[in-house]
């Protein structure tokens, strides 16, 4: 997860990059993978220790300054962080689950998951979170420039 962080020189830049390199380590990896994450639940296992202190931690760090920059809404950032670790956890799960299924490349895939998942994240804080999401489109409709 720390190499991934090489060269990333924005928050955002590094929240995606932790998100592509969960999922690559999850491919590389899948029968490891699905032992730590997809095996039987076990409260706490040392597996969910060593998860909690690694692959979160990081995590929840670049959340928490995305929320201390101004870029992501103030929340609270252990579930902020656990809401994109599920999103990166499901995108590794499927592709590790029905491989049959790629409709796309995987890189490209996931990227566009991760993207959508960090701007829903910033659209959601600017809009609000308690609104419906045909609010929230008309919302964003009326700030779109016409042509």
């Amino acid at each position: 997860m720390q190499s991934a962080a090489a060269g990333c020189t924005t928050t955002v830049e590094l929240l995606h990059a932790l998100g592509m390199a969960y999922v690559r380590f999850a491919l590389k990896t899948p029968v490891l993978y699905r032992i730590a994450t997809m095996g039987e639940p076990r409260s706490p296992s040392d597996v969910d220790t060593v998860l909690a202190n690694s692959a979160f931690v990081h995590l929840r760090a670049v959340v928490q300054t995305m929320i201390d920059d101004g870029i992501y809404p103030p929340r609270d950032a252990n579930k902020m962080a656990f809401e994109l670790w599920t999103v990166v956890h499901g995108v590794a799960a499927l592709f590790i689950a029905k491989p049959y299924w790629l409709l796309d490349d995987v890189e490209e895939l996931t990227d566009k998951v991760l993207r959508a998942m960090c701007c829903g994240q910033i659209v959601a804080g600017i809009v609000g979170y308690d609104i419906s999401a045909n609010d929230a489109i008309d919302h964003l409709m009326s700030l779109k420039t016409p042509g």
